[in-house]
């Protein structure tokens, strides 16, 4: 393991990335009942 002295940045960074991937994920498993929603309109 030598990635004991990881810098506050880059954890913040890998944070985000995480979050937006999982925002980016289940904004893709809801794309289906969004678009239903929208041709019901």
């Amino acid at each position: 393991m030598e990635a004991v002295n990881v810098s506050p940045a880059e954890v913040r960074k890998t944070m985000w990335h995480t979050v937006l991937a999982l925002v980016f994920l289940m904004v893709i498993w809801r794309v289906p009942d969004i678009i239903t929603a929208v041709r019901w309109w």
